[in-house]
């Protein structure tokens, strides 16, 4: 009976350090990229004319009506100037900056700019070495800017690799629980 409960044990355990390993991949995944619309009207505007956004996110220029192409300063095109509603073209901004553009019929009305945010680095607070000779003083309070992607959740930066590792060892995890199961006592 007694080794009939050390392999229940072994099995509790190990179940319980997958679901803690299973937990941490969950939680550790990256947070998809967002999906920003731009309307282009039948009254020659944008909606919105101007937007931020975060690298990797991707805008979605939707033809609501009227006759329009999305031209940008950099050259990129949407292509021949097109009519009616139902178009669409969509652009993914993967680098940081200022996108301008215009719709090239209607260059004094139709003007927009997309701006697009960094990816958010972790750096290393700076540090201060205490002064030798004189009396400690206090230095006055900081705060950080946090930057929350579009999404709402943080960007992880978990790679594809360590989410494949973390899966593998899930299932030899459960190969191990099967052989422990299994084991005559």
């Amino acid at each position: 009976m007694k080794n009939n409960l050390g392999v229940k044990n072994k099995l509790v355990r190990f179940v319980v350090g997958l679901a803690v390993v299973g937990g941490g991949v969950v939680l550790a995944t990256p947070s998809s990229a967002a999906t920003v619309t731009v309307d282009l009207t039948a009254a020659n505007t944008l909606d919105p004319a101007t937007l931020t956004i975060n690298e990797g996110d991707t805008v979605d220029f939707n033809w609501v009506g009227g006759f329009h192409d999305v031209t940008f300063d950099d050259g990129t095109i949407s292509g021949a100037p097109e009519g009616g509603a139902g178009v669409n073209y969509s652009r993914t901004f993967a680098t940081a900056g200022a996108f301008p553009y215009i719709c090239s019929i209607h260059p004094t009305t139709m003007i927009g700019e997309i701006t697009v945010q960094a990816a958010a680095t972790t750096t290393a607070a700076p540090t201060t070495a205490a002064p030798t000779t004189a009396a400690p003083t206090t230095a006055a309070p900081t705060t950080a800017a946090v930057t929350v992607p579009a999404s709402g959740l943080p960007a992880t930066g978990t790679s594809s690799t360590v989410l494949l590792f973390s899966a593998l060892a899930l299932v030899m995890g459960g190969f191990v629980a099967l052989r422990l199961v299994r084991r005559p006592v």
